[in-house]
């Protein structure tokens, strides 16, 4: 009975320690605003405003890494502009900003609050704690990289808290009681497969729905004896859109490099590629050298793939 006891003695100081959440909260991954994927941004937050357009929240919590990168007047423009039409959303009475990686963030502080001046309810923490959940941007101990390699982070986690984290932008690297929200939008190819997401925290219980990303696909190419093959464009084909981002991966013999810029060519011009990768590698043709590299052997031997006569050749040289 004494076990009893202190079991539930235990359990009610938890209670009060990470008190229940009454309010409904929204979660967003790191935006990484980039006027440079303008399309990838609006196709993301238009989806994101759809599948919450019936819902209401007491507070917007956005996982860091505002920009991509220093942002540039126009990408301050885009995010203040977004910030505010999540402040309006149904009334959203609180935002509230993790600070992200440095290079994505402002360079003056946390955040230039000069941006965002038409906003009188948001806040900026490098991690918060509400309840039973913390909010921050960093990977923990124990992450595995969707290439399978561990984190090399030594920070460690309550087993009795819940995190909910930006940085990591696929949310398949989620363990345990660590969730990387992932990125609003697909931010590079590596993030091809990804599902994205945004969290809500409704009861005290922490739920998932996803969000549509701009559609992207990559493309394979082989380039043999003056042909080319390729994997990937009957998906592409069967989806019918126009405005996609694109990644054309190629192996070409030098024979079949122009056949292979050909067809790039060919592709590109069906689409509205926003974002583009192209890596294309060229295999030498092997051919049989002598050991011993004497003017005789290697002429023997280029008249032999060029199928001239070697006596022929020898004659007129040595004239």
């Amino acid at each position: 009975m004494a076990v009893k006891r202190s079991n539930k003695k235990n359990t009610k100081k938890r209670k009060e320690k990470y008190p229940a959440l009454r309010e409904k909260i929204l979660i967003i991954g790191d935006p990484h605003c980039n006027q440079g994927r303008e399309k990838a941004w609006d196709y993301a937050k238009r989806s994101l405003f759809k599948v919450i357009a019936k819902e209401s929240f007491d507070k917007a919590i956005i996982t860091g890494d505002l920009f991509d990168k220093t942002p540039t007047i126009k990408e301050r423009v885009m995010m203040a502009n977004f910030l505010q039409q999540l402040s309006k959303h149904r009334k959203c009475k609180e935002i509230i900003l993790i600070k992200g990686t440095d290079s994505h963030e402002m360079t003056n502080g946390y955040y230039n609050f000069e941006d965002i001046t038409v906003l009188t309810n948001i806040q900026a923490w490098k991690e918060l704690a509400l309840g039973k959940y913390v909010f921050g941007h960093y990977e923990v101990k124990g992450t595995r990289y969707i290439n399978g390699h561990l984190s090399e982070s030594n920070r460690k986690v309550d087993p009795q808290l819940i995190y909910v984290l930006g940085h990591i932008h696929q949310p398949v690297c989620s363990f345990k009681n660590v969730n990387y929200v992932g990125s609003l939008y697909k931010v590079s190819f590596s993030e091809i497969e990804d599902q994205k997401r945004i969290g809500i925290i409704e009861n005290n219980k922490l739920k998932w729905k996803q969000i549509d990303s701009r559609p992207m696909y990559e493309i394979n190419l082989i380039g043999e004896g003056g042909k080319v093959k390729g994997s990937g464009l009957k998906k592409l084909q069967s989806n019918k859109e126009t405005d996609i981002d694109l990644k054309i991966k190629a192996i070409t013999d030098t024979v079949s490099v122009g056949e292979i810029h050909r067809a790039i060519n060919k592709i590109r011009k069906q689409y509205k590629v926003e974002y583009y990768k192209e890596e294309i590698k060229v295999k030498e043709i092997k051919t049989d050298i002598p050991e011993d590299l004497n003017q005789e052997e290697l002429l023997k031997k280029y008249c032999e793939l060029k199928k001239v006569s070697y006596a022929i050749i020898n004659k007129e040289l040595s004239k």
